[in-house]
């Protein structure tokens, strides 16, 4: 009885790594660039004060923040440490656009100003006919540029893309 309750916790474990959601998003308004993978950990890529970014990452009971000069020195460190030993392995092909495919656009929003009336003004009807075909291209006269987008994908989905032919 015990190693069917045990077998039954791994398959709903291993379904939940499966079907998990996979979410990249992005926004240049707030400058924050975030990676989350369901519910185990989420990884931001903000402004810093001090420096030009930092790495925030959180998983469940513990939230980490690197800096650049962090990740230089135990790149550093690693470096030192490790032998010259090169391995020969198998090459294994992927068709990166089938791999591409897998992923899903759930949102994007790009506000454009170039910075001249006239080529904002050229600019304004190829962004209308975008936008009334579902992408959020919009053209403004205001000196204001944005992209965000949200980018979904599932491991299921990765792993069939690469296994399929």
């Amino acid at each position: 009885m015990a190693w069917l309750v045990v077998l039954a916790l791994l398959l709903a474990l291993l379904g939940y790594l499966l079907l998990m959601p996979l979410d990249l998003k992005a926004d240049t308004a707030t400058h924050r660039l975030e990676l989350r993978v369901g519910h185990l950990a989420r990884a931001c890529l903000e402004d810093d004060a001090e420096e030009i970014v930092h790495v925030k990452l959180h998983v469940p009971f513990a939230s980490f923040c690197w800096r650049p000069t962090d990740l230089m020195r135990m790149r550093m460190r690693r470096r030192r440490q490790k032998s010259k030993k090169k391995a020969h392995g198998s090459r294994i092909t992927l068709n990166w656009i089938r791999l591409l495919r897998s992923f899903r656009v759930r949102y994007f929003s790009w506000d454009l100003d170039t910075g001249d009336p006239v080529w904002n003004a050229k600019l304004y009807p190829v962004a209308f006919l975008l936008q009334t075909r579902g992408m959020g291209v919009r053209v403004n006269f205001w000196h204001y540029n944005r992209l965000a987008f949200r980018i979904t994908n599932r491991p299921v989905y990765l792993l069939k893309s690469i296994v399929n032919p």
